[in-house]
């Protein structure tokens, strides 16, 4: 039913646990709900983090809602959060990532540890409104079979971000690999084709994702870079920084012209701007010294404030 793996790589600073469970047996008439627990003794304090759609990270405390007080009457489901690429916790001493490669529900039920529900299934619906128990049978009717890797990391807790933010990436949106049919023998193929290409001509700065780029119907070119670190999570990768767009790809890629659009290519930055709703509410003791303006072009240099991701048309 359950069946795991433990990997380790040369170099790298991760440890991956990749798992298969299922078909979760029911002949004794009981469901059942299987989870991954990491058990450490990191003082976390009841709190622990997971990300918000990928981007920033959202406190999460045990048995506590951030504006109202909470009776856990449930404490297993009232402390189980959404978790799309992965969550953390640390004390003064260490911290603790996983970062996960598929939606899941987690938890921290005791300090320490973190827990994902890797599978599960059910015969009683739990009059949450579905009107069903979760009882998928699969085709061969014993039930489905889940596969998944969970990615652990352990630093200092100053270096948590700069561990996991890189690793992010790669977990969340991997490179799919393709081959065509292949005839002859590998030395003739390696004789005609070139078989080493890159479209980038400058490495992107350490906190910096190429996010996309492809052909539009247009034939232009979408292109977004986003800054992968959020204010504060690291003292020297959440800083703003600059990319030159004209540097970035090779002499092929290099565009004619290069326009700012809204993340969605529907909108210009000033369109945005001008039809943001003005809300009177201004703190006349707000210290506004540090505010950086979301939109920086020089040129064909652009600025990247933290979490921040920016779209732009290519045009040759």
């Amino acid at each position: 039913m359950v069946d795991s793996t433990i990997r380790l790589t040369a170099g790298s600073p991760t440890i991956e646990f990749e798992y298969t469970v299922g078909p979760i047996p029911i002949a004794d008439g009981q469901g059942k709900e299987i989870i991954s627990r990491f058990h450490t003794d990191i003082q976390s304090q009841s709190t622990w983090y997971t990300d918000s759609n990928g981007r920033e990270w959202q406190q999460r405390v045990r048995n506590s809602r951030p504006t109202w007080k909470w009776n856990p009457t449930q404490p297993v489901a009232g402390n189980y959060y959404p978790c799309n690429v992965g969550m953390w916790l640390a004390d003064s001493e260490a911290a603790m990532s996983i970062l996960n490669d598929r939606s899941q529900g987690c938890a921290s039920m005791d300090d320490g540890d973190l827990e994902f529900m890797v599978h599960r299934r059910t015969l009683m619906d739990d009059g949450r409104g579905v009107g069903q128990a979760i009882n998928e049978t699969g085709l061969d009717g014993r039930g489905l079979i889940t596969t998944g890797i969970h990615y652990l990391s352990f630093a200092a807790p100053s270096q948590i971000a700069a561990v996991t933010r890189p690793l992010q990436s790669r977990v969340y949106s991997y490179l799919h690999t393709a081959y065509a049919p292949f005839s002859g023998s590998v030395s003739d193929w390696l004789k005609t084709h070139n078989t080493e290409f890159t479209a980038i001509n400058t490495e992107l700065p350490a906190n910096v994702d190429l996010m996309s780029f492809y052909k539009s119907a247009r034939d232009e070119v979408i292109v977004r870079l986003a800054h992968n670190f959020g204010v504060g999570e690291d003292s020297v990768l959440s800083q703003p920084v600059t990319v030159d767009l004209a540097q970035l790809f090779a002499a092929r890629f290099v565009p004619t012209s290069i326009t700012e659009v809204s993340l969605t290519n529907n909108q210009t930055p000033e369109d945005i701007v001008n039809g943001k709703l003005k809300w009177n509410i201004r703190n006349d003791n707000e210290d506004r010294s540090n505010k950086q303006p979301r939109y920086q072009m020089d040129g064909t240099k652009i600025t990247l404030q933290p979490a921040q991701i920016r779209t732009f048309v290519f045009s040759y």
